[in-house]
This record gives C-alpha cells, structure tokens and sequence, in this order.
C-alpha cells in the first residue's frame, strides 16, 4: 500500500515536469514564431515627434527629416526605421508625419510589442509680404472724373518670373475726398495667378477735388421816392468758363427796397443743376453786388 502511494506521487511528479517543459517549450516556440511577444506586457512606452519647420515661400519645397524621442526607449538589442512624409511647397500648413517600425536582433518586426505614440509636426510656408502704393492726384472741379493709375511696390520682393499688375478703380467726380484704391495681382511666367503666395498691404493714395469758383455780379438801381418798391433782377456770370460746359445755374432775385436809403442787391438763391442734379456743392459762389437806392 505504501509502495502504491509512492509510485503516485513520482508519477504526478513527473507529468507536472513533462507539462511545465511542454509550456515553456511551446512559449519559446511561439515568441521564435514571432506570434507571442513577451515584450507587450511590460510598460515599453515610446514617444516619437516629428519637428516642426517654417519659412517664407520661395518656390521650394519645405521639408523637415529630423525627430525626437521624447519618452521611453527601445529594448537592448531592438532598432528602428523612422520615415518622414511632409511636405509644404505652396502658401499654407501641413503635418510633419513619421511612419515607425521596430525591430528586433533578428530581424523580426515586433513594434506591436510597444505602446507606441507618434506626434506629427507641423510644415508651415508663410506669404511674402509685400507694400503696393497708388499715387495722389489734386485738381479743381471740372465735372470729369479724377483719376491716376500711377501705383509702385514700394517694399518686398517679387519671386524671379513673377509680374506685379495693380487695377486701379480709384474715381473723384464731385469736390471731395476719396481713396485711389486698386487690386494687386501677381502671376507667373506663364500668366498663372499666384497672389496667394503674397500678403499684398495696401497704401492708397487721396484723389482730391476742389470747389470750383463761380462770380456772380448783379445790378445797380435807383429812384426818387414813390412809395413802391425798387427791384433790379438782373444778373451776369462774370465768366461764362466759371460754369462746367453742360451744366447751369438759377438765380433766384427779389431783393426790394422802399422805404428811402441804401442795400445791397443780393439773389435769395443761386442753385447750380447738371441733368438736373444739384451740383451747387462743387461750387464756391460769391458775389459783385450791386446796390438798390431809394433817395
């Protein structure tokens, strides 16, 4: 009966021996397999970053090749391969992205067996900045529009090919201010659009028109007292050229005197019209007065 229970016990033994080989042997097989890989379950964090990189835009691609480790490391005996996909040729932004394998002694891939973080950077390609002026221009009111296309790059640099034209649409009829704006393109050799690839600032010039001077003389009159009133509504131009060629001007008289004494013959309203319009605003009006006596 004692002998029995040995023979048990050496023959539990055993298979607990011949099942703990059979384990360890097929964990080995599986991880030379590459099937299980021990390496997942430890903390192995990696942390890659792509740098970031910027410039002006010059024509040429903007690319940036160099990364970081930023936490973590690999495991004794495993290496990388790190390829970086960004690129930034036109005005704009885009990732810096890494594309990460790791591998082991042998060659095997095991970059599943990482807690794997990849950060992209960022390509940036900014505008050349440029500083378009327009010209100024002064006249006095003449019922034409004021205008001058005159426009100069007055800092910046254009890329070699590249053609400045500046569309201006700046306008001044009536007397007044206004701004000579314009709109500033660039294009390529072969006539392409490429304003993009700039930050245009604008300075515009000032279109300026001045009043124009109108002279109005009026009529003298006198006269014994009679008790009725003394009026002359005779008027003149003191230059026809005062007044813009198709337009006119109304002149309201009515000054009356008739008590004995002396005034001024001046109009009640000078009202200057072009296709009806009232344009008296563009004119400074003054006056040759006559006089109205009554003795």
């Amino acid at each position: 009966m004692k002998s029995s229970k040995i023979k048990c016990v050496i023959l539990t033994a055993g298979c607990a021996s011949f099942l703990f080989a059979t384990v360890i042997a097929t964990i080995f097989l599986l991880v030379h397999l590459g099937v299980f890989l021990p390496d997942k379950f430890e903390n192995n964090q990696l942390v890659l970053m792509a740098r970031s990189a910027e410039k002006k835009y010059d024509g040429k691609e903007l690319i940036c090749d160099e990364w970081d480790i930023v936490k973590g490391d690999l495991m004794e005996g495993h290496h990388m391969t790190v390829d970086v996909f960004g690129r930034q040729l036109a005005v704009g932004q885009s990732s810096n992205r890494l594309h990460v394998c790791i591998f082991d002694r042998d060659g095997r891939d095991v970059t599943a067996s990482y807690d794997l973080t990849v950060i992209p950077g960022t390509l940036t390609v900014f505008p050349i900045e440029l500083l378009v002026v327009s010209e100024s221009k002064t006249k006095n009111y003449d019922g034409m529009p004021l205008e001058n296309s005159g426009t100069r790059l007055m800092s910046g640099n254009l890329m070699k090919g590249d053609t400045l034209t500046c569309i201006v649409t700046g306008k001044q009829t009536d007397v007044g201010s206004s701004s000579n704006t314009f709109l500033a393109i660039v294009t390529d050799e072969n006539g392409n659009d490429v304003t993009s690839n700039y930050r245009i600032a604008y300075d515009y010039g000032e279109l300026s028109v001045r009043p124009r001077v109108l002279c109005i003389t009026t009529g003298n009159a006198s006269k014994e007292y009679d008790g009725k009133p003394l009026t002359n509504d005779v008027w003149t131009l003191d230059s026809p050229d005062q007044l813009v060629q198709g337009q006119r001007v109304e002149v309201k008289m009515g000054m009356q005197l008739t008590a004995r004494g002396s005034v001024e013959n001046r109009p009640l309203k000078v009202t200057v019209y072009e296709n009806g319009r009232d344009v008296s605003f563009c004119y400074v009006i003054t006056f040759r007065l006559g006089t109205l006596t009554v003795k």
